[in-house]
């Protein structure tokens, strides 16, 4: 019997919860009534939220259906029957909070200009996984050639990385770079330079400068709360994880004057890795960096005292993220040689155990520091965001992923823009 419900939400019979509600949110994104408008829309989607309910019970065994009986009673005196009057019951109801949830956090995400920015850094991370997979091949082989052979065997975990990532990338060749299209815009662009006044009488104050009105476009943050981690694995080489995130976005007032001293406190930071990685004697690309890093803060701090602005990204500094720092510099700083007139330069090595912290760092120290009081602390600002702010922090709401890379990386561009 259960054959017309595995039918209906197209998975086979073997699959798990988490197939049936991937599945169910596709369909049900497509079926709803509000946005399919055949003549039998209502029909068809009240079919598969009983199939939906049907299954889910089936699945996770909260009643055991047996097939090769359609009337007979279960184990427990639950009929078939019983479990189809109260899937009919609950499908409706369930089905359309499920949907009208799903429908207002895709249409936030997809609104919301980091739906473009997630997109950007998918392209270029599947832009860049070939060449690094063939740096990560070929640089045990250069070390043993260079160095010494023994090396080959010492640095023959990158060997392994880079072939997972060429075998994954030969798995999904077909869609590799098929991830959808950008919603920004070319007039988008320009509107990074448009200061102008969009409110004439403002009501609201200025979250980043005292004394003025909020006329201009507001800042906006976007938080997400992980509420379940999906894994899938199909094999070796075919894993797939995902997220199941409650998303807010929350929009801050904020005026002509904060816009444009925000926007000129980005183009010190950047300006200032620039010039660093041109003129800055050291004969390291690291240090360089380093170097323009420092600087950007440095001088963005300094200006931002002197036109009485506050930071838009002063959320971000927090106590996970100075042991991060503090870890990062630590390796650097043991993997470097220090030459007369304070010339520093990395060595050899020292990009191979930054590609480790890149990956594994944040996971490592995630992990160890679970086990102290403090941890709940460890992701909240410590400078003070306001009312609204805090309590989602306490809520559990976080700006961004800590994932592998991403966690590293996403903080230095937001920092940056």
């Amino acid at each position: 019997m259960l054959e017309k419900y595995y039918r209906i939400l197209g998975i086979p019979a073997d699959a798990d919860e988490n197939a049936l509600k991937k599945s169910f949110r596709q369909l049900a994104l497509k079926l709803h009534p509000d946005v399919n408008h055949a003549p039998d829309a209502t029909e068809r989607f009240q079919e598969l939220c009983e199939a939906y309910e049907v299954l889910l019970r089936h699945i996770s065994h909260q009643t055991r259906i047996h097939t090769n009986s359609q009337d007979g009673p279960e184990e427990n005196g639950y009929s078939y029957e019983d479990v189809i009057r109260e899937a009919r019951a609950a499908a409706s109801a369930r089905a359309r909070v499920k949907y009208e949830k799903m429908k207002a956090e895709k249409e936030l995400f997809e609104q919301s200009g980091w739906r473009d920015v997630f997109l950007f850094f998918n392209y270029l991370g599947r832009i860049l996984a070939i060449p690094i997979a063939l740096f990560l091949i070929a640089l045990p082989v250069y070390v043993a050639i260079i160095d010494e052979v023994g090396m080959f065997f010492a640095l023959g975990f990158f060997w392994i990385i880079g072939g997972f990532i060429l075998l994954y990338v030969y798995g999904y060749r077909k869609t590799w770079f098929k991830l959808g299209k950008f919603n920004w815009k070319i007039k988008d662009i320009f509107k990074i330079f448009d200061f102008a006044s969009i409110t004439e009488n403002p009501v609201n104050d200025c979250y980043y400068c005292n004394g003025e009105k909020a006329n201009a476009r507001p800042h906006t943050i976007s938080f997400h709360k992980i509420r379940d981690i999906l894994f899938q694995n199909e094999g070796v080489y075919q894993h797939k994880v995902a997220y199941k995130r409650k998303i807010k976005e929350l929009v801050i007032p904020r005026s002509v004057k904060a816009r444009k001293m925000h926007f000129v406190e980005s183009l010190i930071k950047i300006f200032s890795l620039i010039l660093s990685l041109i003129f800055v004697p050291f004969p390291d690309f690291i240090w360089k960096f380093i170097f323009g890093l420092f600087l950007g803060v440095i001088l963005s701090f300094i200006f931002l005292r002197f036109s009485k602005t506050h930071s838009k990204v002063s959320y971000l500094l927090n106590y996970f993220l100075l042991i991060k720092i503090l870890l990062w510099m630590l390796v650097i700083i043991s993997q470097s040689t220090l030459y007369p007139g304070f010339i520093l330069e990395s060595q050899l090595y020292t990009p191979f155990y930054l590609v480790v912290l890149l990956i594994f760092g944040d996971m490592v120290l995630d992990f160890i520091l679970r086990i102290f009081p403090f941890y709940k602390k460890m992701y909240q600002p410590l400078i003070p965001q306001g009312v609204v702010i805090e309590k989602l922090y306490k809520e559990g709401y976080q700006t961004y992923m800590d994932v592998p890379i991403w966690s590293t990386v996403y903080p230095l561009v937001v920092w940056f823009f």
